[in-house]
């Protein structure tokens, strides 16, 4: 148990002191890309590809407000179209009520 006591306390502040100087994720796959790797260099690239801003595209046009007036006709004709693309009901013959 003391043994490992003295070993944890040699080795913690060569730990600590490593861990500080250590280059960040980004850093190292430059110098592995730089070196070389071909993983890192398409590393770079995708991550490069990704942050590059969007092209913009035409601006939209506004649709123009419609009024009230015209709002009613579209859905008048909305409702004629679809009545006229539904199927039409059978109707049956009308009953012989008799001599008249």
């Amino acid at each position: 148990m003391r043994r490992c006591l003295i070993l944890l306390a040699l080795l913690l502040p060569a730990a600590c002191e490593n861990a500080g100087s250590r280059p960040d994720f980004l850093a190292r796959v430059q110098q592995d890309c730089q070196s070389g790797s071909t993983e890192a260099c398409v590393l770079l690239q995708t991550i490069q590809a990704s942050s590059d801003p969007e092209p913009v595209s035409a601006p939209r046009r506004q649709q123009r407000i419609r009024s009230q007036a015209q709002r009613n006709t579209d859905a008048i004709m909305l409702g004629v179209e679809r009545a006229r693309a539904a199927p039409r009901p059978v109707q049956a013959p009308a009953p012989d009520n008799g001599p008249v």
